[in-house]
């Protein structure tokens, strides 16, 4: 990734753009963090080749909360570029086998997500589970914040996720 410095209403504004590739490596775009905000290029998983490793992955609600993630040690961490509610269903058939832990952010967006991205898995993954968000926890409630906490990710709880009856 590159980071940008620009002027900015008094302040110098940083800029994070990063390729977005696709799952044969190649880069097909680019996505701009700044102050918070995001400028969306194509809708893709972030990072690919944590799909290529063994063990554990969880997914997160954004790039933010990946590179957060990876700073505190985790390396089977990745998240959808265009938010919770985005998780394709062609990518359902790259998780065959693998056991899936979804810990988007708690709020209805993340709650929604879960329940969506759930049921593609379901089926392909070898097991998908959900985070439980301590009831204290405030809402919008991220992995970002909670390992900025102090915390770690196995300290979250998770349930098997299941499909609502018919």
């Amino acid at each position: 990734f590159r980071i940008r410095e620009e002027p900015g209403d008094h302040q110098v504004t940083h800029k994070i753009i990063f390729p977005v590739t696709g799952p044969d490596g190649q880069i097909v775009g680019e996505k701009t963090h700044k102050s918070g905000n995001a400028k969306a290029g194509p809708i893709q998983l972030y990072p690919w080749g944590v799909l290529k490793k063994d063990g554990l992955i969880c997914l997160v609600n954004g790039e933010p909360s990946v590179w957060r993630a990876y700073e505190a040690g985790y390396r089977n961490v990745l998240a959808c570029t265009g938010g919770e509610q985005n998780f394709k269903a062609e990518w359902a058939g790259h998780f065959q086998g693998k056991a899936v832990r979804i810990a988007y952010d708690h709020d209805e967006t993340g709650r929604k997500g879960t329940e969506r991205t759930a049921g593609l898995l379901h089926g392909k993954a070898a097991s998908v589970e959900c985070v439980v968000w301590p009831g204290e926890t405030p809402e919008k409630h991220d992995v970002e914040d909670w390992l900025n906490a102090g915390h770690r990710l196995e300290d979250l709880t998770f349930r098997p996720w299941e499909p609502a009856p018919k």
